[in-house]
């Protein structure tokens, strides 16, 4: 739509209660770059516990305290999107292989309250990195569900007297 239009905007509604700032930040700039500007964000907070509970939690955070988070989560999009990267940081010398100037990249050194730990505490950032595959850290070692598992009534019966 954003090739073939001038005059349409677009718009996203997010919520900052169980995101990473980074990818969130690098997918606007890129909705941002593909619509020439044309991007619009509806910040939300989250209000409803069946939010929650489709995340792995009992309940939302209390209304103010889904605020103090939601101010820190802009200032983070503010800092990476106004202050890591210098307006002409991006070079794109072909005959040089050099696509960015790395001196002009710079870490926004937050150092917040609550966006990064609160997102650890809900699971949405890890502490450290943990080798394996998403499916041996949810599920565990075997190339098979447990027979508990949901997803197990789906499996396909191969066993031949069926």
């Amino acid at each position: 739509m954003a090739l073939v239009t001038e005059n349409l905007g677009f718009g996203v509604t997010a919520g900052t209660a169980y995101e990473h700032p980074y990818p969130f930040a690098r997918r606007m700039s890129t909705l941002d770059h593909l619509t020439n500007g044309r991007v619009g964000w509806n910040v939300v907070t989250g209000y409803l516990p069946s939010a929650a509970r489709n995340m792995g939690h009992e309940d939302q955070l209390e209304h103010d305290d889904r605020y103090d988070v939601a101010d820190e989560y802009l200032e983070v999009l503010y800092k990476l999107w106004e202050g890591s990267w210098e307006d002409d940081a991006v070079v794109r010398n072909r005959e040089t292989g050099v696509f960015t100037d790395l001196s002009k990249v710079h870490e926004i050194g937050h150092s917040g309250k609550f966006v990064i730990p609160e997102l650890r505490k809900r699971g949405a950032y890890p502490e450290k990195y943990v080798e394996g595959s998403l499916r041996n850290k949810l599920h565990g070692n075997g190339n098979r569900l447990p027979e508990d598992h949901k997803g197990a009534s789906y499996r396909i019966k191969t066993d031949s007297t069926v």
